[in-house]
């Protein structure tokens, strides 16, 4: 297994991951265990939600958590004004988020998972966006992501960040369902996407290690889909694509607003119609 303290040295390392995280609130996922078996994961820092905002802050980071081994490095795909206190943890202190899909999957069956988020991708563009559609391999399957800045700032000051998020995610998963489920993969494989979007949701930061495959977490632009191998994930060498930061602001506006006014926004938030659910769809 690939060292973490030589691996996060290299300063391509830090800069990526700190550029993901920077406003977010991050999780340390660790390979100490905690009493009952589960692996620690450090939130906090003190009192204070855990930051990382500059690249010189993860090594730093590492070093203070030695303790207890970190190795995986999260962000919230909520970004923040302020994060000082854990009163800052709310929706309202939020001022953007990251519209992102789950693909979940296994190493081996990534020819099948790239099939399955070309059609995420190719209905995102269909919508409009087009230069901030991102694609991150988590390590066991793919997070598709839209950059949270092709949202203008005058529609997160009308609709709550998180409402916006959600509703574009449930929007496309409803506009690609009958072509995800018509998807025909081989016996005993099955793949499943999901709405994870909610207050505290976390995603792997961008040239992170993966907690626990030897594999390191790399992005890549839609373009890339086809050309992807396993070996591109080689923590000796990760063919990462820092491309990801690359976005068109307001690029998803159109999108954003035709999401809300059908979806509604988050469940149980002010503008969600009663009774509707997230989808979760598996295709085997």
């Amino acid at each position: 297994m690939t060292d973490p303290y030589k691996y996060y040295t290299k300063p391509t390392v830090q800069k990526e991951i700190s550029a993901f995280l920077k406003d977010r609130w991050v999780a340390v996922h660790c390979q100490k265990r905690l009493k009952d078996g589960r692996y620690m994961l450090i939130r906090y820092a003190g009192d204070k939600p855990l930051k990382i905002d500059t690249p010189q802050q993860v090594l730093a980071t590492l070093h203070r958590l030695s303790f207890c081994k970190p190795r995986t490095f999260y962000g919230t795909a909520a970004l923040y004004h302020r994060l000082e206190t854990k009163q800052d943890l709310t929706p309202s202190n939020m001022y953007a988020y990251t519209p992102s899909w789950d693909i979940d999957s296994r190493p081996e069956w990534w020819k099948h998972t790239i099939t399955v988020a070309k059609i995420l991708v190719e209905q995102i563009q269909k919508e409009g966006v087009q230069e901030s559609v991102w694609i991150k391999w988590s390590g066991r399957g793919i997070h598709v992501h839209i950059h949270e800045k092709a949202i203008s700032q005058s529609l997160y000051q009308k609709y709550r960040p998180l409402d916006i998020a959600y509703s574009i995610v449930q929007y496309i998963l409803e506009k690609t369902r009958k072509q995800l489920e018509k998807t025909q993969l081989p016996r005993n494989i099955n793949i499943k996407i999901e709405n994870l979007i909610d207050p505290q949701r976390v995603f792997t930061a961008p040239l992170s290690l993966h907690r626990q495959l030897d594999v390191s977490c790399i992005a890549m632009k839609p373009h890339q889909l086809s050309q992807f191998t396993p070996g591109w994930l080689n923590p000796e060498k990760p063919q990462h694509n820092p491309e990801w930061k690359t976005h068109k602001p307001g690029e998803a506006d159109k999108l954003a607003l035709k999401a809300i006014r059908t979806i509604g926004g988050y469940p149980g938030g002010p503008t969600t119609p009663p009774g509707r659910k997230r989808t979760r769809i598996t295709i085997a």
